[in-house]
């Protein structure tokens, strides 16, 4: 990601439930460089879906929607 830009991710994901994304470079996944992406399911099940953390920080349209 370069700074003042902004970057495009297009990923197939094979089942419904909660994803989180995150660099497979070490030196960043300890800087907390991810993110969250829920595909809808209108049935909640904790067999394929968590809660998402209390501590996240949310930007965009999410800010105030998160419990």
């Amino acid at each position: 990601v370069y700074p003042q830009s902004w970057t495009v991710i297009l990923v197939s994901l094979d089942n419904q439930g909660m994803w989180n994304m995150r660099s497979a470079i070490w030196e960043r996944q300890y800087l907390g460089q991810q993110f969250y992406l829920k595909v809808w399911n209108a049935v909640h099940s904790l067999a394929n879906e968590y809660d998402i953390p209390s501590n996240i920080l949310v930007c965009g349209k999410a800010v105030g929607h998160h419990p």
